[in-house]
C-alpha cells in the first residue's frame, strides 16, 4: 500500500463528510458510541459534516432537536433526508401542480410543503408519494392502488427493507411499504429519490457548493450509502461493525472499510 493511497492522505483532501445516521449516529434513541466525538474531531479539523439519511419519517428540523440531544449541534441546511430529497425531485420536474397523495408521516409532509407540494386525493393526485408509513394499513394501500392504477409519477422515499434500533434490532422500512403497493398496482415504482440514486448527491453538491472529489460518503449499508458512492465515483467509508479498526483501501471501488465511526479514526 503506497502512502498516496492511505486512508489518511486519501482522508486530509476531503472537505466535506457526508454521513449516514441510523446505524451511524444512532441506533433507535440510543447514540452510537464514539460518534459523537469522531464528529466533534472532524469539525475541529475544519471539515464541513453533513447528514444523509434515508429516513423519512422526521423532518429536517426535527432531526437537527434529535441530534442536538445527542450533544451534535448542526442546522437544517447541513441535514438531508430521502423525504427532502423526494420534494425537491418533485418540484424540480414540476411532477405534482395538481398535488400528491402522500403516504407516511408528518416529517415527510412537512418537507413537501416546504418545497410547496400540496397533498391530494388519490383521484386526482399527479404523484404518489410513499415514505416509511408506520400506520399504514390495507385502507391506505386501496387509496395507493387507486391513484397508482391512473398511471401517475410514483416515487419512493427509499427501498430500505429495515432499519436498526436498540440493542441490534430492525424494524420493517419504506422498502416494505413500497414491496406491497408495487404488489397491488402490478408496476414498480418510477423513481428512488433517496439513497442510492445519484440525484441525492447532486442536490447535495448543489446546495453545499463542494466538488464531488472533495466528499467522502460515510455509512453502514452497502445497499444505499456504499452503493451511492459506486454509482456516483465518490470516496467512501464502509462501516461494518466487528471488523478491524484499520481501515482497508480497495482501488476498485475507493471504498475504506472501517468497525465504527469512531474506527475511523482509530
Amino acid at each position: 500500500m503506497s502512502a498516496s493511497n492511505s486512508f489518511a492522505a486519501v482522508a486530509a483532501t476531503k472537505k466535506c463528510w457526508i454521513i449516514d445516521l441510523d446505524g451511524v449516529v444512532y441506533r433507535g434513541k440510543e447514540a452510537v458510541p464514539g460518534a459523537k466525538e469522531a464528529i466533534d474531531r472532524l469539525r475541529q479539523s475544519d471539515r464541513r459534516v453533513v447528514f444523509l439519511t434515508n429516513d423519512s419519517r422526521r423532518s429536517r428540523d426535527e432531526l437537527v432537536t434529535r441530534l442536538a440531544g445527542l450533544g451534535i449541534e448542526t442546522v437544517s441546511e447541513d441535514v438531508f433526508t430521502s423525504g427532502s430529497i423526494a420534494s425537491r425531485y418533485l418540484k424540480d420536474h414540476g411532477a405534482a401542480k395538481n398535488g400528491a397523495f402522500v403516504i407516511g408521516g408528518a416529517g415527510l409532509r412537512e418537507e413537501l410543503g416546504l418545497c410547496g407540494i400540496k397533498e391530494a386525493p388519490a383521484a386526482i393526485a399527479d404523484a404518489l408519494v410513499i415514505g416509511l408509513a408506520p400506520d399504514f394499513s390495507y385502507a391506505i394501500m386501496a387509496e395507493a392502488l387507486t391513484a397508482a392504477r391512473r398511471q401517475i409519477l410514483m416515487i419512493a422515499c427509499n427501498r430500505d427493507p429495515n432499519y436498526p434500533i436498540e440493542n441490534g434490532g430492525l424494524m420493517p422500512g419504506c422498502g416494505a411499504v413500497v414491496a406491497a403497493i408495487e404488489a397491488a398496482a402490478e408496476r414498480p415504482i418510477d423513481v428512488e429519490a433517496g439513497k442510492p440514486n445519484p440525484f441525492c448527491l447532486e442536490v447535495m453538491l448543489a446546495t453545499l457548493r463542494f466538488a464531488k472529489d472533495e466528499c467522502i460518503i460515510v455509512g453502514d449499508s452497502l445497499y444505499s450509502d456504499i452503493e451511492l458512492a459506486r454509482r456516483t465515483g465518490t470516496t467512501s467509508v464502509y462501516l461494518r461493525a466487528g471488523f478491524p479498526p484499520k481501515p482497508v483501501w480497495d482501488d476498485g471501488v475507493k471504498t475504506f472499510v472501517c468497525d465504527s465511526l469512531r474506527g475511523v479514526w482509530g
